[in-house]
């Protein structure tokens, strides 16, 4: 019998990634209140850099390819620690338009704090090119496991 070696596999590689952010995120703590998990911390950087528009939950499940009950949870938990508000549309109460609130601002410096810190790290020991190459390889397997999926 073959030994299983789990290390020759590119979804184990990319869950040890994976599982590395979350552990960075779990202890940089800022201190202002609950620890943000990753993904969260993402949708509030997604809201801030769409501040010109409305977003509203299925714009976080299409850019996230996450399913519509997982974001449903993690709006949930944004709103009961203050971070966002959901407001119902005029014209159509089930669309919610999502903004955040203040308290989101004032920890947007440490999430995007930690995003650079992890980009920089993850960037580490590659030229500009090789990284480059790097996001072409990985938008291609992402491309592929899409594929699989649909």
């Amino acid at each position: 019998m073959k030994q299983f070696t789990p290390d020759k596999y590119l979804g184990h590689k990319l869950g040890r990634i994976h599982r590395n952010i979350d552990r960075y995120f779990d202890r940089n703590k800022d201190g202002a209140g609950p620890c943000l998990p990753r993904t969260q911390g993402m949708i509030i950087g997604y809201l801030m850099d769409n501040v010109e528009r409305d977003i509203f939950q299925k714009d976080i499940e299409a850019h996230f390819d996450l399913k519509g009950a997982t974001v449903t949870n993690m709006l949930k938990s944004l709103e009961k620690n203050g971070f966002i508000i959901r407001t119902p549309m005029e014209n159509d109460a089930r669309l919610k338009r999502i903004t955040l609130t203040e308290k989101a601002y004032e920890r947007e410096e440490k999430i995007r704090d930690n995003i650079r810190t992890i980009e920089v790290a993850m960037k580490k020991g590659f030229t500009d090119e090789e990284y480059r190459q790097l996001f072409s390889y990985i938008d291609r397997v992402i491309e592929n496991m899409e594929e699989l999926n649909s």
